[in-house]
């Protein structure tokens, strides 16, 4: 069922990009500039659950190659 597994990776590493900016941008409250904190959130949050979500993939992809 690997192809399940790529299916589900598929859908999740956008949906966590965009939950890391969300759950970044709820927490940035002294940046006025409403372009600027969500710029400041999508690098931050979107790109440490991005990271997150990427090694997540290559380690199941590694799991799944050993089998």
């Amino acid at each position: 069922m690997s192809w399940l597994d790529n299916l589900l990776d598929s859908a999740a590493t956008p949906a966590a990009v965009v939950a890391g900016t969300v759950a970044s941008a709820a927490v940035i409250t002294c940046i006025e500039d409403l372009l600027g904190k969500w710029a400041i959130a999508l690098i931050t949050g979107g790109g440490a659950a991005g990271m997150v979500q990427v090694l997540t993939v290559a380690a199941r992809a590694a799991s799944i190659a050993e089998l």
